[in-house]
């Protein structure tokens, strides 16, 4: 089949008569433990029980360590972690048992650590399998497959990082409740990947299919024939190509998720296979799978390409703030870490940093809670659970920051007390940047200590300290720099330079006085009619004084009217969605759970589910502040669901995006709900649009695969819309949800309508997960969004331009600083090449750079380390060696071919290979 999203697949159409049926010859039961953390039982107690199950693994593979070899079942570890857990405190016998047990192949293990989300970065994506090299060393895993149970897909860039990491079959066990099957299920096709090979998948059942249609806790081998035999029958009507089936069976009925072994389950598959005439049901192992699987030739295999982007991600909306948390976490790690690259090693903040992925990580895992989250919200369990998770986003938020006040304090080399003489500011952008920072006055004046730069009121002045506090108040000072990209500036208090005011940001008015005669005979009263403006060099914005609506939006540079006339949405207009009450306003309205129908791959969507749709109740304040270098329209709303809602859009001289901050007080509100910023555009129809899948650019509805969703999508970087003239983009890494073209929400579609002056929506939280998702958030949310118009931009130009946005500068103190310093922290010669991550190595000293091409073709980029470097290793995601780059100086010369992902181990004088 050739290359691309071909909708053709090995499936016969449907039909009710005249097919011929194919006989089922065998049965390949996979037994495992879906690691589902906080589903069931608390976070904590899962950790301990699914320690507890592989010990029961091993006993049950002891107790049947003589049966026939098709009954004798096999244990696989679904995910990592469930091993990492048992390894903590599993004595050495009991490890020597589960090392026999891997080499006979009655216990195997997926090469991922988690089942995870679309929330992970690039970076998360590689930490989920740098685990594999270490335990194919000590317990002699093989480790070809990874599995993927419960989530509805998995970003792009994953196939080729499985690649790269010796996987060489993908296993998707979707559960297709509020999702949908992918582009073939249940089969096997090629996952053609960003740089253009092609990993195996096998699409199958949801997990614990097998006790789900056979019940074999209750039933007779005859009646599980019978319900298997009406499956089988099914599928063949469905055009089911093979002689085989892959099931998979979990704990039932004691737990779908997080259970241990069945041995009741065993010794039904044992008398099942000594039924004559009965096909054979075989325990695999996911090694043995993969055999069997190889035994199908690729040209009987269809093909598909593009990402898999997943239908269940709408839920992390329901925890809004711990989203921004989580992704500002990872910018500080990254800027922390950038910091790091020219100090000595420092095992105590290494192992610190390490820590805060930790938590980045265990956020990004799919289970948000306890199952009984929307049924009984005041649940003690539901309590828990969800205070859990939210405090996974908030501990590695408050860890990152120490990380990154102690690299900035190191770096700046003071005292534990100290008067300071200067300022040290780093830019970890790639931009050159003139910034113009909020300097708190006592630090020209006061005693200052270690302390000093650990404190929101010092390193995040802008930061809301308490709930009702919307924004903080300026601490007095501010001073203007000028930096290069990747640097550090120390620069002496008395040579710090004010901004200077600019007239290149400008707020003017074009109202009119109108008389107006009033009809009761009293005087005349004059009124104001008409719009004031904001302009800077990059834009001219129009908004009405009263209530605060952008009327138009001018990109400076191309002339390019970014709003359509009389459009029905400005600019992040918020807008409030819930299901319809007068038709059903309930969770059930837009999809009604029937597990016989998800079970025979039906989904149970309403079609005709209705929205009832508001915007802004109460308009509170407008309006306009004014910098020396910025110029602010600050609108105030009340609307439904948030009693107080504050947007701050700034226009600047010194950066080319507007920069748009967004707090709202959000009510609690246990019924389903939506807010969305809704933008319209003035694109012609048949617009594109682009989006950042973690680190990968994939062009919407063209490379998303059959059967995935694109109706709403997870970006990290950006989302840009185009017509072929003009570009509109978002960069909102704190607000990743987003749905294009226009409202998405209910049944996923094909594909997207290309219709003229299509919306933008930027889906800030909602509440509409029926299960394990919190049902409110009220409080204070805060995001931080960028708005970038151009024309003719590569991706690369975009993502240079959303990491300029999203590294913000720090800044601290200095002791001493008897004149101006300037320092690198990298240097790359090419732009088109981007720095995507820098962490310390796990399995070696040093630290890995990794490098991404967003491009379509082919780049080479010199990178200058700036400080003296041993040696430079091309590494693969799980840090195996490939080659030695040659040095010339403390440079290094880098090819990347598009949508590739580079990984070098840099090494510094003495550091030795682990």
């Amino acid at each position: 089949m050739t290359p691309g999203n071909a909708e053709t697949s090995v499936h016969r159409p449907d039909v009710k008569y005249g097919y011929i049926p194919m006989e089922l010859k065998n049965i390949y039961l996979l037994h495992h433990s879906h690691l589902d953390c906080g589903f069931t039982h608390s976070q904590m107690v899962i950790q301990e029980l699914q320690t507890d199950f592989l010990d029961h693994a091993l006993d049950l593979l002891d107790a049947t360590d003589d049966w026939d070899e098709p009954s004798k079942p096999r244990w696989t570890i679904e995910v990592h972690e469930q091993l990492r857990l048992w390894l903590a405190s599993a004595p050495p016998a009991q490890v020597r048992k589960l090392t026999h047990y891997v080499k006979t192949g009655r216990i195997g293990m997926g090469a991922l650590r988690y089942n995870t989300t679309p929330l992970s970065s690039l970076e998360s994506l590689h930490r989920l399998l740098v685990d594999v090299p270490g335990y194919r060393k000590q317990a002699g895993f093989p480790i070809t497959v990874a599995f993927q149970c419960d989530v509805n897909g998995l970003p792009w860039v994953m196939s080729d990082l499985l690649l790269d990491a010796g996987v060489e079959l993908f296993v998707m066990a979707v559960n297709l409740h509020t999702g949908g099957n992918g582009p073939l299920r249940p089969g096997l096709f090629r996952w053609r990947t960003p740089r253009g090979r092609s990993l195996r998948v096998w699409s199958g059942h949801d997990y614990a299919a097998f006790d789900i249609i056979t019940e074999p806790w209750k039933h007779s081998p005859e009646t599980m024939k019978a319900r298997l035999d009406a499956h089988w029958e099914m599928l063949q009507e469905k055009g089911y190509p093979y002689d085989f089936l892959y099931l998979t069976s979990t704990n039932l009925p004691v737990a779908y998720d997080n259970g241990g072994p069945s041995l009741v389950t065993a010794e039904k598959v044992r008398e099942w296979n000594r039924q004559p005439g009965f096909p054979p049901v075989h325990y695999v192992s996911p090694e043995e799978l993969n055999r069997k699987l190889k035994t199908i030739p690729d040209r009987d295999i269809p093909e598909f390409t593009g990402d898999w982007n997943d239908f269940w991600n709408y839920g992390a909306g329901s925890t809004a703030r711990e989203v921004v948390l989580n992704a500002g976490t990872r910018q500080k790690l990254f800027s922390s870490t950038l910091l790091a690259t020219q100090r000595p090693h420092q095992p105590r903040l290494r192992k610190l940093h390490q820590q805060a992925w930790e938590q980045v990580q265990a956020f990004e895992e799919h289970t948000w809670g306890y199952w009984a989250h929307a049924m009984h919200p005041d649940h003690p369990q539901v309590i828990s659970t969800e205070i859990h998770k939210r405090g996974l986003a908030h501990d590695g938020h408050e860890m990152a920051r120490y990380v990154q006040g102690a690299r900035l304090a190191e770096a700046a080399g003071n005292p534990s007390m100290y008067t300071s003489e200067g300022l040290l500011v780093v830019n970890p952008s790639p931009l050159q940047k003139a910034v113009t920072l909020d300097i708190p006055c006592t630090w020209r004046k006061h005693l200052l200590g270690h302390l000093s730069g650990f404190s929101y009121h010092n390193s995040e002045p802008l930061t809301p300290v308490v709930q009702n506090s919307f924004w903080g108040q300026s601490s007095g000072d501010l001073i203007r720099i000028e930096m290069e990209p990747f640097s550090t500036k120390r620069i002496p208090w008395t040579e710090c330079p004010v901004p200077v005011e600019t007239d290149g940001v400008k707020h003017g008015s074009m109202e009119n006085l109108v008389r107006i005669q009033v009809l009761d005979g009293h005087e005349e009263e004059c009124r104001k009619t008409g719009n004031q403006f904001l302009e800077s060099p990059f834009h001219y914005l129009e908004f009405h004084p009263k209530n605060g609506r952008i009327t138009r939006l001018l990109d400076k540079r191309s002339g390019w009217e970014v709003l359509p006339p009389d459009a029905d949405y400005n600019l992040l207009e918020p807008v409030h969605e819930k299901p319809d009450p007068s038709q059903d306003g309930s969770r059930k309205s837009y999809y009604d759970r029937d597990v016989e129908k998800e079970i025979r791959f039906q989904d149970c969507w309403n079609e005709k589910w209705q929205a009832a749709r508001s915007g802004i109740r109460d308009v509170v304040d407008v309006r306009v502040e004014r910098g020396p270098r910025t110029v602010r329209l600050i609108r105030e709303y009340r609307m439904e669901g948030v009693s107080a809602l504050q947007q701050r859009f700034e226009l600047s001289a010194d950066h080319p995006w507007m920069e748009v901050e967004i707090i709202l007080q959000k009510d609690f509100v246990r019924s389903p709900e939506a807010l969305y910023f809704v933008s319209q555009l003035n694109l012609d129809a048949d617009w594109s649009s682009v989006y950042d899948s973690s680190g990968v650019p994939v062009t919407l509805d063209e490379e998303n695969m059959p059967g995935t969703n694109r109706s709403w999508i997870t970006q990290e970087a950006f989302t840009r819309m185009e017509d072929g003239k003009n570009q509109f983009s978002v960069f909102a890494p704190g607000m990743p949800l987003v749905q294009i073209g226009g409202f998405h929400w209910g049944k996923p579609g094909a594909s997207i309508p290309r219709n003229a002056h299509p919306l933008l929506l930027n889906w800030a939280c909602n509440n509409y997960w029926e299960t394990n998702f919190p049902t409110t958030q009220e409080g204070v949310i805060r995001f931080t969004l960028g708005l970038y118009t151009s024309r003719d931009e590569s991706n690369a130009d975009i993502y240079r331009m959303a990491d300029g946005f999203a590294a913000k500068p720090l800044f601290l103190p200095v002791a001493e600083c008897s004149g101006q310093e300037s320092g690198r922290l990298v240097e790359l010669d090419n732009p088109h090449v981007r720095l995507v991550s820098v962490v310390d190595s796990f399995h070696h000293r040093g630290m890995i750079f990794r490098f991404s091409n967003p491009g379509i073709c082919a780049e080479t980029c010199v990178i200058d380390f700036v400080r003296e470097v041993t040696r430079v290793l091309h590494v693969n995601p799980i840090e195996d060696i490939l080659e030695a780059c040659p040095l010339t100086g403390n440079s290094v010369r880098i090819s990347v071919a598009p949508r590739e992902i580079v990984s070098l181990l840099i090494q510094y004088p003495g550091e030795e290979m682990a």
